[in-house]
């Protein structure tokens, strides 16, 4: 008598292989990466994606200078278009700004230990310069959104109101982009 492998053995065996590669090509790197070289302390910031298994995983910013790094983790819903606006302060810092007033930070960028946050509480946001935006869900696909293409919106998505950038402050969704561009 020839013995054969128990069907639902094989097929659960074949499952976990297909679901530990599929984890193990997410979890070594992002599922989504947008980097864009800032004008100041010769820094860059890389936002990216992660995928996870049923839903979206973490979105981390991620800011560098030749003196370190700084990883911060902007949570896991990506929503309808998640977008993070970057500008420059009038001290050569770094303002980041996410939908819906969920993360808002300020990066000195001149550290010698490399990048680190500075309190925002009392900050004044209006002398500061827009960048543009990173956007992970794009009808181009994530990428890096110019003043040129796209007016400044920090959208707040039912959140209130923050006391950053509040000329530019809208309830819901922005629109993009520029019509005409």
């Amino acid at each position: 008598m020839k013995l054969l492998p128990n069907r639902w053995a094989v097929a659960a065996i074949v499952l976990g292989v297909l679901f530990g590669a599929t984890y193990l090509r997410f979890a070594i790197r992002p599922a989504i990466e947008v980097v864009v070289p800032l004008p100041m302390a010769d820094a860059r910031v890389r936002m990216q994606g992660w995928a996870g298994f049923l839903d979206d995983g973490p979105e981390i910013l991620v800011i560098e200078t030749s003196a370190g790094t700084l990883h911060a983790d902007l949570g896991s819903d990506w929503g309808s278009g998640p977008r993070v606006l970057l500008y420059r302060t009038p001290q050569d810092q770094l303002g980041v700004l996410r939908d819906g007033a969920t993360f808002e930070a300020v990066v000195d960028l001149s550290g010698k230990s490399g990048p680190s946050f500075v309190p925002t509480q009392s900050l004044d946001s209006a002398g500061w310069t827009y960048l543009g935006a990173i956007v992970l869900k794009h009808i181009d696909g994530a990428r890096f959104v110019l003043p040129t293409e796209s007016d400044e919106c920090y959208p707040m998505l039912g959140a209130g109101s923050s006391h950053l950038r509040k000329a530019h402050q809208v309830e819901h969704m922005c629109l993009h982009p520029k019509p005409g561009a």
